[in-house]
């Protein structure tokens, strides 16, 4: 009886919903010792990409940034065009090791910086119509550098946890 009660409630809190601007297929979150689970089925259109330098590129984002926060999970996406899943690390310039070390891709996001790694598939592809990724890091993105517009149809599994201990 209580299992059952139980899955109703998960199936009554994982609604379809239509969101403007994409659309919601599920969205899902649940407070634990370990961070916040978020289950999510999206479908998104990209948009040009706002980081300054990357206006020839599209982004959709898929976990947007919150300050002090970092996620781990997976990603598991479909694409209309090849496209890099982007993931996003705030990033602490007095932590830099040096100029002579080189340095890190960065970007600004709502005034604050990221550094962003571009995940790389399999075979070393660098983007691809579809595929399953781990991420850890305080945003994620579908990106493409061609410049044409995108759709992706996505679902996401991730803990959001704080970044201090």
């Amino acid at each position: 009886m209580f299992k059952r009660t139980v899955i109703d409630l998960c199936l009554g809190i994982v609604g379809l919903a239509w969101i403007a601007g994409g659309v919601f297929l599920s969205d899902a979150r649940a407070e634990s010792k370990e961070g916040t689970r978020i289950v999510k089925q999206m479908s998104v259109v990209s948009i040009i990409d706002p980081i300054p330098g990357h206006a020839a590129h599209q982004m959709a984002m898929v976990l947007p940034p919150v300050k002090g926060q970092t996620y781990r999970g997976v990603v598991t996406y479909t694409a209309s065009k090849p496209v890099e899943v982007v993931v996003f690390h705030e990033y602490h310039a007095e932590k830099e090791p040096g100029k002579e070390h080189g340095g890190v891709l960065t970007g600004p996001i709502d005034g604050r910086p990221y550094a962003i790694s571009v995940m790389q598939f399999s075979n070393n592809v660098a983007a691809t119509n579809s595929a399953t990724v781990t991420f850890t890091g305080n945003a994620v993105a579908l990106h493409t550098l061609s410049g044409e517009k995108f759709s992706a149809t996505l679902s996401v599994n991730a803990v959001q946890d704080s970044n201090t201990p």
